[in-house]
């Protein structure tokens, strides 16, 4: 069992024929493939998955069309979702990266269809548990293969501006939730659950199938940091470049390196020796570049930041309507609604913002900003719970919102920088499932506690105080692990400048 799963992570060569290949230059016939196009089908595809984020409109509805005992019930189909959707990142990354994105997409969306088809069939049944199965396993799974698929493309084509598409790609997923928040609530209003799952199944299946044939690998010859490779794909009879050196070099030498440095823009490369991160992969080093990769320093460093800073936003972000019908008086379903449509913005600007940003200024520093004010808004969020005050409320819970969007809108190239984008797609799906663990321990433990203050009658007021006392110890962890890390970064860096050859 070990063997197969072994080389089924180590496996991440391309099955990609030359015919294949030069089928892929071209979008349809005769019409040449611009990667450009990528931009728009690569948000689309994020924002069908990205709708799972909006469930919290589905816990009331379907609550009291299946009679749960409790609308808690209902939200833990979200948790098995986020479950599901990292142990597919997980594992499908390395398909991903053998098979080709066209593929993986479309299976994606295959699978998050069958999950709202399962999941239809739940709420006529009122079986619960086929929820879970629907929505929550097959449907995640989808969402796990469809979210990769987008990172790990744009990555590869926009290798010189990998903030920018880590932004695209992440942003577009996390604006998904928005569209969906008001899409569902008015499909809920008019047809019921029942219908709802049935019609955006459908929906997001045709965008995702179509947003799938787009997408693509860039070819071997592939230069995105040489001028005449900008927006096109390269002539197939120009001379051949290794793409993924090229870009691995680049990637780790002549840009901006995370650490406030530049290193060594302005030499040439040496044939002989090549500048590489002592903790990332050396493609001349022993073993396979793989598990080099993924036992390295950095990007352990990375998953533990990762799954420490998603936590509270990710936790609060799932449930945000029952949270403000809960512990506030007087707000109404449809409030609730244009509450977590806003909130699920404020996701996409976290994301856009931070990522963008990220082409400009150090990645771990801004990873500190975002824990630090996740820190101040967990605090002023416990506030507002006991004073009822909900105009306090809503600034600090899309605060919390736009800075559990940044670290998403960050790690992509922040993995591509300090370890290397070789295999990003296998790398990423497998960081992904920090982010899930973070979902999922947070997210149950969040129920369990909130059932248990209920029980006891603790007012609603005060019924969040518990959860958010442990979110805050966690959250300061994540900036000490920040803070190391960029220095070791940082150590590692100046060690490499100070023994690269010079011109």
């Amino acid at each position: 069992m070990f063997d197969f799963i072994a080389h089924h992570f180590a496996d991440t060569k391309l099955r990609r024929t030359p015919e294949q290949e030069a089928r892929s230059r071209y979008l349809i016939g005769s019409v040449p493939f611009q990667r450009w196009m990528l931009i728009p089908a690569s948000m689309l595809a994020q924002m069908c998955a990205g709708s799972f984020y909006a469930w919290s409109v589905y816990n009331g509805p379907i609550a009291h069309m299946v009679e749960a005992e409790s609308v808690q019930e209902i939200a833990e189909t979200f948790y098995i979702s986020v479950a599901f959707l990292g142990v597919a990142s997980c594992i499908g990354g390395p398909f991903l990266e053998r098979y080709g994105p066209t593929r993986i997409e479309i299976i994606g969306g295959t699978l998050f269809m069958l999950g709202q088809m399962i999941s239809a069939i739940g709420c006529y049944l009122k079986l619960v548990p086929v929820l879970y199965v629907g929505f929550g396993v097959i449907g995640g799974t989808g969402i796990g293969l469809s979210y990769i698929t987008p990172i790990a493309v744009l990555q590869r084509w926009f290798a010189e501006k990998r903030g920018f598409a880590s932004a695209v790609a992440v942003g577009s997923f996390g604006a998904g939730s928005v569209i969906a928040s008001f899409s569902q609530a008015a499909l809920l209003s008019a047809l019921g659950p029942i219908y709802t799952f049935i019609v955006l199944g459908c929906t997001y299946f045709v965008i995702q199938v179509i947003a799938g044939l787009v997408m693509r690998f860039p070819p071997s010859d592939y230069n995105p940091l040489a001028e005449h490779s900008h927006g096109h794909v390269p002539d197939p009879h120009a001379p051949h470049h290794d793409s993924e050196d090229t870009v691995h070099h680049h990637a780790h030498h002549d840009h901006h390196d995370g650490t406030g440095l530049v290193a060594n823009a302005s030499q040439p490369a040496s044939p002989v020796k090549k500048m590489v991160d002592p903790h990332g992969s050396d493609p001349s080093a022993p073993g396979n570049p793989f598990f080099v990769d993924l036992v390295s320093r950095n990007f352990i460093m990375v998953c533990a930041i990762y799954f420490l800073a998603v936590i509270p936003g990710l936790v609060m972000v799932s449930r945000i309507a029952n949270i403000a019908q809960t512990a506030f008086t007087g707000i109404t379903a449809s409030t609730a609604t244009w509450v977590t449509g806003v909130n699920g913005l404020f996701n996409v600007i976290g994301r856009l913002l931070f990522g963008v940003l990220s082409d400009k200024i150090n990645r771990m520093v801004l990873f500190m900003v975002s824990i630090s004010l996740t820190i101040v808004s967990l605090v002023l969020l416990l506030i507002s719970f006991h004073t009822g005050s909900f105009a306090l409320f809503l600034p600090f819970m899309w605060c919390l919102t736009m800075c559990y969007g940044a670290p998403l809108g960050v790690v992509p190239s922040l993995i591509a920088e300090v370890v290397g984008p070789k295999n990003l797609g296998a790398l990423y799906g497998i960081a992904t499932t920090a982010w899930a663990m973070g979902g999922v321990i947070g997210g149950v433990g969040f129920t369990a506690v909130i059932q248990s203050q209920i029980a006891s009658g603790v007012p609603s007021s005060r019924i969040y105080d518990v959860c958010i006392y442990a979110m805050l110890p966690l959250a300061s962890l994540g900036i000490i692990l920040t803070i190391i890390f960029y220095f070791l970064v940082r150590r590692d860096r100046q060690a490499v400048r100070a023994t690269a050859p010079h011109s």
